[in-house]
């Protein structure tokens, strides 16, 4: 008592109870700060982030309480509750985009079912939680009360600038790339023409309804539970932003495994790489394919760790060698579900876990067999988007031409084939292999934008000095250099592609301080990390500042209020309600409120082929036939496409210009002329014709 009267030992305890506080604390200051700065940078922001990430997680958190019942249904033995939930979101969401998939293919997209069906995932998982736990799963782990918690809030300025971006319309940012051009062209369109088809079905004009979309099947979600309007496109981009939520929780619960301080490491590593943050303003699929790649070498390590606790020969019937095999089995499983997000996870996640599941046995027998478990695994996570490929369109892997598949669907022959394959070339001056090496530098060291970052290039490697080093750390690296091999040898060095090495770098990060840290090694890298996450911060904030328009909704495009996109709102307000619109140059299809006819670059256009061979009275009749009432050429994009990839078949941009010189003289009838803000008054960009028109 009287110890507890004395001024200055009070003082003393009050001070050690803020440097070391309960993490519980922390979260509700992290929560704080993050609403706090919403809040005074726009208080609409801030509105459209709560109700747009009240939306999100109608779609995601049933699939991950649903995955609470697979885990234990996989019988995967005991494990922390950190692994059973991250394991629930791996299986519950890749579930839900699969069932999509399968329910989507048989035309059972009605918006009542999957209510039911959300609803009724939610109440298995509650059930589940409602469950008695085992005595493995009721092991409350140890909670630390470190002053290295309090890094996390270096995550906060990060969580704040992917918020921002998440709230900004499809269109608006990632100039780097046409302002997140895909996204407009596929990844939100594809959901929104299957919702408006009522059936997931091959699409002849846009090849990328043929790439895997584990991802955008929960867009799709998203649309059947909201409906296909345009600002559900900002529910889109909070899935996306939730993905990467789940990335960092990854990377803490892998870590974690070798000890609190690498978990801590490890995550807020990758809450602070500039990517993540960028990539959750859109409505992309590298975050899921991050999600799941740290998952697959999380489940591979732990099938290690299982090893070598065991007896010396592996795969025998011990509980131990057979604890080991269903984490192999997670490892392929994840490793599919990556391949299910995008065709590259075939080369960035998939082959690199193949190499390191050898790599971390000691006889050719046990390298077989891990590889043997991994690749059936994750054959058949994959397996579905191969199938359903083969189904529509005669080859599993389409429209990668091979060996043993020469289909070609309609809208797609050989001669597609070559274009797709030539215009996933690098650039020519790009091609010889000091060239490709010259680009790690550019594109990923030195991006300008610094979204990978030092700490995330050096901490890991660094890390390995001063310490020995086991098969663990070498398998990691294994994963590094095969992933960069990849992006360099088989990729076009889009720095986005490049962005699967954040999985094996933030955990080899993790591996930094070891599994039994020393005092000072854990200080000095907690202290790099700090310097690295302010150094990320600026480029982040400033990309930021240039790039995100804060404030705007998706009526700036279906309105056409934004300079340069005034053509959107002539189109989708002007127009008659039965207008069927045909778009030239055009793909971004997913703001135009009537019903469009369009083409990627990489598929046959019939208009443009008629246009090609300068048949303009099969032009004509072309455009009758298809009931086309209006022409929307958008010449900038016409420029952009011939310059760049070019059209399918080969036209350019003299013929078209002759060609539809011609029809209106005939059959097309100019209604309106728009101007470009960066370009000169006497010149247009857009063009909108009506056809059969007379002046």
């Amino acid at each position: 008592m009287i110890d507890s009267l004395d001024p200055k030992r009070s003082r003393a305890a009050w001070l050690r109870s803020i440097v070391r506080p309960n993490p519980y604390a922390i979260v509700l200051t992290f929560a704080a700060s993050v609403v706090a700065a919403l809040a005074v940078i726009s208080p609409w922001t801030l509105a459209s982030v709560f109700i747009n990430a009240v939306s999100a997680l109608i779609v995601v958190v049933p699939p991950i309480l649903f995955g609470l019942w697979l885990v234990r249904r996989a019988s995967l033995g005991p494990m922390s509750p950190a692994w059973r939930l991250l394991l629930a979101a791996t299986f519950g969401l890749s579930a839900a985009s699969l069932s999509v998939l399968v329910l989507g293919c048989a035309g059972l997209l009605q918006r009542p079912m999957w209510l039911v069906l959300l609803v009724a995932a939610a109440a298995t998982g509650v059930a589940e939680l409602r469950r008695r736990r085992s005595p493995e799963s009721t092991a409350t782990p140890r909670v630390e009360h470190s002053a290295a918690h309090w890094l996390w809030m270096l995550a906060a300025p990060f969580l704040v600038i992917a918020l921002l971006n998440a709230s900004a319309p499809p269109g608006t940012i990632f100039q780097e790339e046409g302002f997140g051009y895909d996204v407009l062209e596929y990844h939100l369109q594809l959901p929104k023409e299957y919702l408006q088809a009522g059936r997931i079905t091959y699409l002849p004009h846009n090849v990328y309804g043929c790439f895997p979309a584990n991802v955008e099947m929960l867009y799709l979600l998203a649309m059947i539970v909201h409906g296909p309007t345009p600002e559900v496109a900002l529910v889109a981009n909070m899935i996306h932003l939730m993905l990467a939520g789940l990335t960092v929780f990854a990377a803490w619960t892998v870590a974690r495994d070798w000890s609190p301080a690498a978990g801590n490491l490890a995550a807020i590593t990758t809450a602070t790489t500039g990517w993540l943050a960028y990539l959750s303003g859109l409505a992309y699929v590298e975050n899921g394919l991050l999600l799941f790649t740290i998952v697959a070498l999380g489940s591979l390590l732990r099938a290690k760790e299982s090893e070598t606790r065991g007896e010396p020969r592996a795969f025998d019937r011990s509980p131990n060698a057979a604890q080991a095999r269903r984490r192999l089995m997670v490892s392929g499983l994840a490793s599919g579900f990556a391949c299910g997000c995008k065709y590259t996870g075939i080369a960035l996640t998939l082959l690199p876990v193949l190499a390191a599941a050898g790599w971390l046995q000691p006889t050719f027998r046990r390298r077989l067999t891990s590889i043997a478990i991994v690749a059936a695994s994750a054959l058949a996570s994959f397996s579905p988007w191969l199938v359903h490929n083969a189904f529509t369109t005669g080859t599993p892997v389409s429209p990668r031409p091979t060996r043993w598949w020469a289909a070609t669907p309609p809208g797609w022959t050989a001669a597609e084939t070559e274009h797709w394959e030539s215009g996933h070339q690098p650039p020519p001056g790009e091609t010889a292999p000091t060239a490709r090496l010259v680009q790690i530098w550019r594109r990923i060291a030195a991006d300008p934008h610094q979204r990978f970052g030092p700490v995330l290039l050096l901490l890991g490697p660094i890390g390995l000095l001063g310490r020995r080093r086991t098969s663990i750390d070498r398998a990691i690296l294994v994963v590094v250099v095969l992933q960069l091999f990849v992006w360099l040898v088989f990729t076009h060095l889009f720095a986005r592609f490049a962005v699967a090495l954040i999985a094996p770098l933030v955990l080899l990060a993790g591996r930094a301080v070891g599994d039994v840290p020393s005092p000072w090694r854990q200080r000095a890298m907690l202290l790099a990390l700090a310097g690295g996450a302010i150094w990320n911060l600026y480029f982040a904030s400033e990309m930021t500042r240039a790039e995100v328009p804060v404030g705007l909704t998706t009526d700036i495009f279906v309105e056409g209020t934004l300079p340069g996109e005034e053509h959107l709102g002539m189109a989708n307000r002007e127009l008659p309600a039965d207008a069927r619109l045909l778009l030239i140059g055009e793909a971004r299809a997913f703001y135009f409120q009537r019903p469009t006819i369009y083409c990627t670059a990489f598929n046959r256009n019939a208009f443009l082929e008629r246009a090609a061979a300068r048949d303009t009275q099969a032009a004509a009749a072309w455009l009758q036939t298809e009931g086309i009432s209006h022409v929307l050429v958008n010449w900038i994009e016409v420029h952009r496409i011939v310059r760049t990839y070019g059209f399918s078949p080969p036209v350019t941009t003299d013929q078209l210009r002759e060609t539809l010189a011609v029809l209106e003289g005939a059959v097309l009838h100019r209604i309106q002329k728009y101007s470009h803000p960066s370009l000169p008054s006497s010149k247009s960009y857009v063009d909108v014709y009506e056809v059969g028109a007379r002046p």
